[in-house]
């Protein structure tokens, strides 16, 4: 005979897609194409609110808040760069008008210039610190006192803070972005919000193009091979891997990186 404890073991080793996210408030900082876009749908499905921000034309967004919504979820979406500080103020203000709190913050830390270093100026300096390091933090510190159930803070970074690549200022902007992800994650522990960096590889976003998301350059003909797994990965399974770190099966996962590049950085120099 199955008792209760046996019962709720099943549950948790087999739970419903929709445990641990139905009601769940979600803020995606890019959410209108690509792994985001994908993970603002994927999150719908299983119950929770993703809050969709973007700098791209509103027709865009528009598009994506009608698939959202075609999965029976009300949301919005806010118009606003998170390079501009005054901007991240907007979007947390419209979040606590509409939901009054947050349960999950996926932050997407993009923004560079791929410039050899004697051409790399000042406003690209801004715009890179500002669109990853600065974003991260601002919008830590005002997702925080809205995560008072807990919650997730999900960084989207790539390999290239691994590795310096010729051309590209991403490893460094990127590695700050992760370092203070971990700084964050040891801060709230104790409050019961998770952070975590969710490192991604070369990944096809559209079909027949590759996105090399790893601050090179190169083309797919000369990375894939390198591989290990021998082809770029999808938007699908870096959205599996972001899933995990905003389910409960994530709960004692803070502070660390979550590597999704099919063995790549296992092998690169």
């Amino acid at each position: 005979m199955i008792g209760p404890m046996d019962t709720w073991k099943a549950d948790y080793l087999a739970p419903s897609p929709r445990y641990g996210f139905e009601g769940r408030i979600a803020l995606i900082t890019d959410g209108t194409q690509g792994i985001g876009r994908m993970l603002a749908l994927a999150l719908a499905a299983r119950g929770a609110v993703p809050i969709i921000v973007h700098d791209t034309t509103d027709e865009r967004a528009q598009d994506t808040v009608a698939a959202i919504e075609q999965q029976g979820v009300r949301t919005i979406s806010i118009r606003a760069r998170v390079e501009d500080a005054d901007d991240i103020d907007f979007i947390f203000s419209e979040v606590k008008e509409h939901f009054g709190r947050l349960d999950f913050f996926i932050v997407s830390a993009e923004t560079t210039t791929f410039q050899a270093v004697m051409q790399v100026n000042l406003d690209d300096l801004h715009r890179s610190y500002n669109g990853n390091v600065r974003a991260l933090v601002l919008g830590a510190q005002q997702a925080i006192p809205l995560m008072d159930r807990g919650g997730r803070i999900v960084v989207l970074s790539n390999c290239g803070s691994l590795n310096a690549s010729i051309g590209a200022s991403t490893p460094p902007i990127h590695a700050g972005a992760e370092e203070w992800a971990r700084r964050i994650a040891v801060e709230v522990a104790s409050v019961g919000i998770n952070v975590n960096v969710l490192m991604v590889g070369m990944i096809e976003s559209d079909p027949g193009i590759a996105a090399s998301n790893i601050g090179v350059a190169s083309s797919r003909k000369t990375i894939a091979p390198e591989i290990p797994k021998g082809r770029p990965g999808s938007s699908a399974e870096v959205v599996g891997c972001a899933l995990f770190l905003l389910s409960p099966a994530s709960e004692y996962v803070t502070g660390t990186t979550v590597i999704v590049d099919g063995g790549l950085s296992a092998v690169l120099p």
